[in-house]
């Protein structure tokens, strides 16, 4: 999302800290640590991305391509198995999944790009996040 591997390291110290400091706000009754620190570092890079005033213009063209890894690495097991489940996907599904959660767009921003209404977006969101669910499983 930030296209600039120093930058994330920088919000992903951020978080680290900030998760050290509010341990106590988490609930594993709501989701695995692993979901708890990745939402709240979705969150920090999105708020780090508006307060640089960066443009998120997105090239509709390249929806559909995974963003390459910066560090020239294999992909990890984890990854691997979100490319491989996001490749199952149908293009519409996948392509509202990718714009908002490899370029930080909100479901309005989605709507505008591809010419869909909010409401699609949000139902393909959904039934890409139900198909998902069950290629990960719910860990």
């Amino acid at each position: 999302m930030l296209r600039d591997a120093s930058e994330a390291e920088e919000v992903l110290h951020e978080v680290f800290v900030e998760a050290f400091r509010a341990a106590h706000g988490y609930e594993q009754a709501r989701g695995t640590v692993r979901a708890w620190l990745a939402t709240r570092m979705r969150s920090r890079a999105l708020d780090r991305i508006k307060s640089h005033g960066r443009s998120r213009a997105v090239d509709i063209e390249a929806v559909g391509e995974v963003p390459a890894r910066d560090d020239g690495g294999a992909a990890t097991g984890d990854e691997a198995r979100l490319r491989g489940a996001l490749d199952t996907l149908p293009v519409d599904q996948r392509a509202v999944i990718e714009l908002a959660y490899f370029d930080g767009l909100s479901s309005s921003e989605i709507a505008s790009r591809l010419a869909i209404p909010v409401g699609t977006v949000k139902s393909r969101t959904a039934a890409a996040f139900g198909k998902l669910r069950g290629l990960l499983g719910a860990s």
